[in-house]
């Protein structure tokens, strides 16, 4: 035990006689060469396109999170969220919701899937219901007619639903990047946002 103590006091943390840390000051300048290299080689670095789906999972802590998104088939998905709210005047609230989005028109439709808020006794879950939407709406036609009857069945079963062409209908979403990459036209691509 001695021995050992003594060994680590004499040579430092690194190992080396001196206790200098030469080896990380010389693979801390690499980096800067490394980054010159690339910018004088015309290489820029790249954040690579998503392989999969579970890369579109967004994580807000404790204020919810975004699944990851789901082939709907014929240029849909659909991701659910949720979202969490600390308690405050009008209390503590939770959220589901899920997203179906053409990712050739960049439209989408929300569907409310449930909320909670304690203090003014606000609850529902239409989960089990816009599940079993998402599933009848297979073999509705092309994208747009599917969001059409979504939306208009939702509205006839109770479901919150609202239909949007989003801002960023010019924009590529992960899970389209995922599943229809073929599908972006000349919207941004998810990589390029994500540089």
């Amino acid at each position: 035990m001695t021995g050992l103590l003594h060994h680590h006091a004499t040579t430092g943390p690194t190992g080396r006689a001196d206790g200098s840390r030469r080896t990380m000051a010389m693979a801390g300048r690499a980096l800067p060469v490394a980054a010159m290299l690339m910018v004088l080689s015309g290489c820029k670095p790249t954040q690579p396109d998503p392989v999969g789906p579970e890369q579109c999972v967004v994580n807000r802590r404790v204020h919810g999170e975004d699944r990851a998104p789901i082939d709907m088939g014929d240029g849909l998905i659909s991701t659910e969220a949720t979202y969490l709210s600390f308690p405050g005047p009008s209390g503590a609230m939770s959220v589901a919701n899920t997203t179906v989005k053409d990712c050739r028109s960049g439209r989408t439709l929300l569907l409310k899937r449930r909320t909670h808020n304690a203090p003014r006794k606000i609850d529902f879950d239409h989960s089990a219901k816009v599940d079993a939407l998402l599933t009848s709406s297979q073999g509705r036609g092309v994208a747009a007619a599917r969001l059409a009857y979504l939306a208009a069945e939702a509205r006839r079963q109770g479901i919150e639903a609202y239909a949007d062409e989003p801002s960023d209908a010019n924009r590529e979403s992960c899970g389209c990047s995922v599943f229809y990459p073929e599908l972006r036209g000349d919207k941004q691509s998810y990589a390029e946002r994500m540089q």
